[in-house]
């Protein structure tokens, strides 16, 4: 069962309510950063009518000049479910993959790290307890079974 333009728009609303209500909104501004830029087609346009605007008409009867530019189209509601899955992976799951690994590698002397900018902000990182730790593997099986239902 493939996913229609409707259903894709009614589920990237759900998800965008719900990341509302979890308080993280700036997931959704990251898609749509994406979103707002459209994906670049290629596409033949007449350059003869251009040519014959600025003055450069031969006497001849001239031929159409097609050629080839870039241009910009909206996404369809499929392609932007699948931009905000995208930027829900790099802003949710992508992190907390790197945290747990991050702590994997460094053994269990260490339980916290603080990064320090040049402007004086600092970040910290601590070793969560088993039973908090993000479910990356369950949140991964979900974003794949979305994405199975769009393609």
């Amino acid at each position: 069962m493939s996913l229609t333009l409707r259903d894709a728009e009614n589920l990237r609303e759900q998800l965008e309510a719900a990341l509302r209500q979890a308080g993280i909104e700036w997931v959704i501004q990251q898609a749509y950063e994406r979103i707002s830029l459209g994906k670049t087609v290629q596409k033949d346009i007449d350059t003869s009518m251009v040519l014959r605007e600025f003055g450069e008409v031969s006497r001849k009867p001239s031929r159409r000049q097609m050629s080839e530019f870039l241009a910009s189209e909206p996404f369809d509601a499929i392609e932007q479910l699948e931009i905000l899955l995208e930027a829900i992976r790099a802003g949710l799951i992508s992190p907390a993959k790197m945290e747990s690994c991050l702590f994997e590698n460094l053994g269990e002397k260490i339980s916290e790290i603080k990064f320090f900018s040049d402007e004086g902000a600092t970040a910290e990182v601590r070793r969560h307890d088993e039973g908090a730790t993000v479910d990356v593997q369950g949140v991964e099986k979900v974003l794949r079974a979305i994405k199975s239902l769009a393609g």
